[in-house]
């Protein structure tokens, strides 16, 4: 059985997706420091449960087979 979040790894839209994603949040960090502590908590939960979510559906909507 393949595990969602494999399925993120091979996913090229999702990789991208994420990419520009962090690329945006590393440049606000750099114009605004006081962010910090909002984006080492918040962030990073925010992505992995959007992505985790996202495959997930995608995964119970085919039944459980990649």
């Amino acid at each position: 059985m393949i595990q969602p979040f494999i399925l993120t790894l091979i996913s090229f839209k999702q990789n991208l997706v994420i990419t520009i994603g962090l690329t945006m949040v590393g440049y606000l960090i750099y114009q605004m420091p006081g962010l910090i502590p909002f984006a080492l908590g918040v962030m990073p939960a925010y992505w992995i449960m959007k992505v985790s979510m996202n495959r997930y559906n995608q995964f119970a909507a085919t039944g459980g087979k990649a």
